[in-house]
C-alpha cells in the first residue's frame, strides 16, 4: 500500500519509488508513486566541482559523480561520460572529494584516502601510473584530513598539518625541490604547518595557522603573488602581510578571502578573472571591486565565483559558454549576480562550468554541458543555473 503523500513538491518528501494498490472512495489505482520532485532533484550535502565533471556526497557519505568519464575520473567502473549522478563504486563513505581533470580523490569517515582516474605521472598517489576506474587506496599509512586535486598532481594535509603533494613535478607544483614524479605521497619542503592547502593547474598555495599565504610551483603570471613571475620549488609567501581565511587557485590564477569578507585576487588577469575592474594580470594580492562581503570564494579555470553572506552568488572572468551564471555569455571584469534569484551554501568553479549547492541540498550547474557535465540529463550549455537531476541517486 501506497504511505500518505501530502507533502507539496520541491520540500522534503518521500525519497523512495512505492509500488502496490492505491484505493480511495471509488477509486482503485495500481502502480507505481513518487513525489515528482523526489523523482527529478538531486540532493546532496556536498557538491565538488572539477575541470570537466562534478561530484556530490549524500547525508552518509556515499558518492556520485558525473561529466567526462574518459579518464575514469567518474569512479563508476567505466569510461563513459554521464549527465546524470552516477554512483562511486566501492561501497566507501566519503567526508570530503577532491576533483582534478583527469582524477578524483576523496577521503573516507574511516579516514583513509583514496584516488582514481588516469594516474599519469603518479596523479593517484598509489604507486604507479595505471587508469583506475575505481577507488584505490593511496600509498603509505597516512591519515590526511583534507585533500586538493588538479590537472597532473594531488596535495593533501594530515593529521599534524603537514602538507604531501604527488604527481607531476614540473615547474615546482610539488614543493618539494624534487625534479621526479611522485607516484605516492612526498612532504613538501620546510617544517611548514598548515590549516589548509589548495592546487591550481600548475601552482599549489596554503595558509598557514596564523592566516598567511604560501604558494610554490609555476609564477609565469604571477599567480604565486610574491611579486615576481618567478617559478618556486619550495612554499614562498604571498607579499602584503594579508591574513586569509580561505585561498583557492585556479588555472593561472588564485583568490583569497580575509576576516572581513574581502576578496583579493592575483595572477593572469586575462578576461577579468580578478574581478578587479580591468584585464591586468597582478603579481601581488588585488582587491576585488565592489565592496561585497563574501563567505566563499572558487576559482576556476578563467572565471571565478564567490557567494556573499546571503548566499546570492556572483561571477566574473570569460563569459563564454554561460559559466558566469547570468544569462549572457559577456565576459566580466568585476562581479556580476548569477540569474535566477537563487541563494547557495556552497559553490565551485570548473573550466568552463560552474556548480553550486542550495540551502535545501539541491545542486545547480550552468555553462558548457559538453559531456553531461551539468548534471541535467543532456549536454546543452545553460546561461543560468540548471537543477542537477537525479541519475542513480538511492
Amino acid at each position: 500500500m501506497y504511505k500518505t503523500a501530502t507533502i507539496p513538491d520541491g520540500e522534503e518528501c518521500a525519497s523512495e519509488v512505492q509500488n502496490g494498490t492505491c484505493k480511495s472512495g471509488n477509486i482503485t489505482w495500481d502502480g507505481t508513486y513518487q513525489n515528482r520532485s523526489c523523482g527529478l532533484t538531486a540532493k546532496f550535502a556536498s557538491i565538488e566541482t572539477g575541470s570537466v565533471n562534478s561530484c556530490g556526497l549524500d547525508n552518509i557519505g556515499n558518492a556520485y559523480c558525473w561529466g567526462k568519464g574518459d579518464t575514469g575520473a567518474l569512479g563508476d567502473g567505466s569510461l563513459n561520460n554521464k549527465s546524470t549522478p552516477t554512483a562511486v563504486m566501492g561501497g566507501h563513505k566519503f567526508s570530503s572529494l577532491a576533483i582534478g581533470r583527469f582524477h578524483t580523490c576523496g577521503i573516507t569517515t574511516e579516514s583513509k584516502t583514496y584516488c582514481w582516474g588516469d594516474g599519469e605521472n603518479g596523479r593517484l598517489g598509489v604507486g604507479n601510473q595505471n587508469i583506475n576506474l575505481e577507488p584505490t587506496a593511496v600509498f603509505g599509512e597516512h591519515t590526511f584530513i583534507a585533500i586538493t586535486a588538479s590537472e597532473t598532481h594531488t596535495c593533501a594535509l594530515k593529521d599534524d598539518n603537514s602538507a604531501y603533494c604527488w604527481g607531476s613535478p614540473l615547474d615546482g607544483r610539488l614543493g618539494n625541490d624534487s625534479s621526479d614524479a611522485q607516484l605516492q605521497p612526498a612532504k613538501v619542503s620546510g617544517q611548514h604547518t598548515f590549516t589548509s592547502i589548495s592546487a591550481g593547474r600548475h601552482h599549489t598555495c596554503a595558509l598557514k595557522n596564523d592566516g598567511s599565504a604560501l604558494c610554490w610551483g609555476k609564477g609565469s603570471d604571477g599567480q604565486l603573488g610574491n611579486g615576481s613571475t618567478d617559478y618556486k620549488l619550495e612554499p614562498t609567501e604571498v607579499i602584503g602581510n594579508h591574513t586569509f581565511t580561505s585561498i583557492d587557485c585556479g588555472g593561472y590564477h588564485t583568490c583569497g578571502l580575509k576576516n572581513d569578507g574581502s576578496a583579493y585576487c592575483w595572477g593572469y588577469g586575462g578576461e577579468g578573472r580578478l574581478g578587479d575592474g580591468s584585464a591586468n594580470s597582478k603579481s601581488e594580492p588585488t582587491l576585488v571591486v565592489g565592496e561585497h562581503t563574501f563567505k566563499t570564494i572558487s576559482a576556476g579555470i578563467k572565471h571565478t565565483c564567490a557567494l556573499i553572506e546571503d548566499g546570492t552568488a556572483y561571477c566574473w572572468g570569460i563569459g563564454e559558454n554561460g559559466r558566469l551564471g547570468d544569462g549572457s555569455t559577456d565576459t566580466r571584469v568585476k562581479p556580476t549576480a548569477v540569474a535566477g534569484g537563487n541563494t547557495f551554501i556552497s559553490i565551485g568553479s570548473g573550466w568552463s562550468q560552474t556548480c553550486a549547492l542550495r540551502p535545501d541540498n539541491a545542486a545547480y550547474c550552468w555553462g558548457d554541458g559538453e559531456q553531461g557535465r551539468l548534471g541535467n540529463g543532456d549536454e546543452l550549455t545553460r546561461l543560468q543555473p540548471t537543477q542537477v537531476i537525479k541519475g542513480e541517486l538511492h
